[in-house]
């Protein structure tokens, strides 16, 4: 038991001297190798910057106004009087429905509500002087308003064998022929108000608060080079579950023309002016857990995790991890490692 209890003691004193040879000397702790050459790098000021944070989306145009025209009864098309993707004016008649039939009964009703009206004053005096009882004369008045409520049902049944624009703009293509035979909410033509333009994108959540009608914004179409411009003008109260984002409707800047309703557009929205810190992206290095810089202090590169905001063109906003006034490299990073000796090229403010 002894000799056992002496070989466990040997070897815990083995242990105990690889552990502070290998692992605990000064060799051991990372460091920049003796006589390593000073890595020319290029460094740049962090300074807190005033820019315009710009945020993309895309989007749809649509047309000022636009109905789908579709009939309100049954019947037979007896005419048509528009041209498909011509001009229409409001009030213009865009097709007529077969309605003979509904003018007869209507020319029987105006004979029948006369011949009422006229019975009803040859009797009025008798019933004054009590030459007919009033319970007649009632029915006279009551028959002759009957009539009059009939007269009114046929003109309206009549309105309807009648589609005009309801409003002035350009007629799409029609979906029926003359002599055809339509039926209730059967699809005619659509009309459409193209000036001006709207236009309809959505925005992530987030930016609730930060775009308010009035508020400019740039898009471009497919086949145009020039961007056009559009002011906000609504935006949608309700964000959607699904998407977590909420509409924003704005009105087109200038002529329509070039530009049609359902047209996919690429929207950039300059937000509010702001005073952060920024980096050029050059000097960002993404890692396993993140985004790092590499930080030049007494003429020693080392890294530091960094929490990033806003990307522009060439700068990344840094929300954590740098303090105004810190150097950080922005040339020579593939041959840096943290805490290699470098030597400063050139300094940007």
């Amino acid at each position: 038991m002894r000799v056992k209890g002496l070989i466990w003691i040997l070897l815990i004193i083995v242990v105990l001297f690889l552990v502070r040879h290998f692992f605990l000397t000064p060799s051991a702790i990372p460091s920049a190798p003796a006589g390593q050459q000073p890595v020319p790098v290029e460094v740049t000021v962090v300074q807190e910057t005033e820019f315009t944070e710009e945020v993309s989306s895309t989007g749809s145009l649509l047309a000022q106004e636009e109905v789908t025209l579709r009939s309100e009864a049954a019947g037979r098309i007896v005419e048509i009087g528009f041209r498909e993707g011509a001009p229409v004016v409001q009030g213009q008649l865009m097709v007529r429905l077969f309605s003979d039939d509904l003018k007869a009964q209507l020319k029987k009703t105006k004979a029948s509500l006369r011949l009422a009206e006229d019975r009803i004053n040859r009797n009025q005096k008798l019933v004054n002087m009590q030459g007919i009882s009033r319970e007649e004369f009632d029915r006279m008045l009551n028959e002759a308003e009957l009539l009059r409520a009939e007269e009114e049902i046929i003109l309206a049944q009549m309105s309807k064998t009648e589609i005009r624009a309801p409003f002035s703009g350009m007629a799409g293509l029609r979906e029926v022929s003359i002599g055809a035979i339509v039926q209730p909410q059967q699809t005619i033509t659509t009309v459409q108000r193209l000036e001006p333009l709207k236009l309809e994108f959505t925005l992530p959540e987030q930016f609730i608060g930060r775009i308010s009608p009035g508020d400019s914004l740039n898009f471009s179409v497919a086949g145009q080079v020039a961007g056009r411009r559009a002011v906000v003008y609504a935006t949608d109260p309700l964000v959607s579950q699904s998407s977590r984002s909420m509409r924003v409707r704005a009105t087109c800047i200038g002529s329509a023309n070039g530009l049609l309703p359902g047209a996919f557009a690429k929207i950039t929205i300059p937000m509010k002016h702001i005073r952060s810190l920024l980096v050029p992206a050059e000097s960002v290095v993404p890692v396993l857990k993140g985004k790092q810089v590499y930080v030049v202090r007494n003429g020693i590169a080392d890294t530091t995790g960094i929490r990033t905001g806003v990307r522009t063109a060439r700068s990344i906003e840094v929300l954590d991890g740098l303090n105004p006034g810190d150097s950080i490299v922005t040339s020579g990073l593939l041959q840096l490692r943290p805490g290699s000796p470098v030597r400063v090229k050139s300094k940007t403010p």
